[in-house]
């Protein structure tokens, strides 16, 4: 098993301070600790989708640049000058 993201960590220090916050009557303390973690998994959520959809886009970027080149190589086959 591998280890814990740092934001997994942090994710995991924010639940049990929530909890030893719960259990010392704090509950106002606890309940901003929960939303920090939400707000932080929210986070780590859309970047990780943002870094998938950057992937795809470059991956499509250099496929349509690949069909870009084999057209110009075709023009210029048939005598054509960009």
């Amino acid at each position: 098993m591998s280890a814990p993201s740092s934001t997994g960590r942090l994710m995991e220090q924010l639940t049990d301070i929530a909890h030893w916050a719960d259990m010392l009557g704090r509950r106002g303390y606890a309940s901003t600790m929960r939303q920090a973690r939400d707000k932080l998994a929210e986070a780590d959520t859309l970047r990780s989708t943002q870094t998938g959809q950057r992937q795809s886009d470059n991956a499509r970027i250099a496929q349509l640049e690949q069909e870009n080149a084999q057209l110009r190589e075709k023009l210029h086959e048939a005598g054509v000058k960009l």
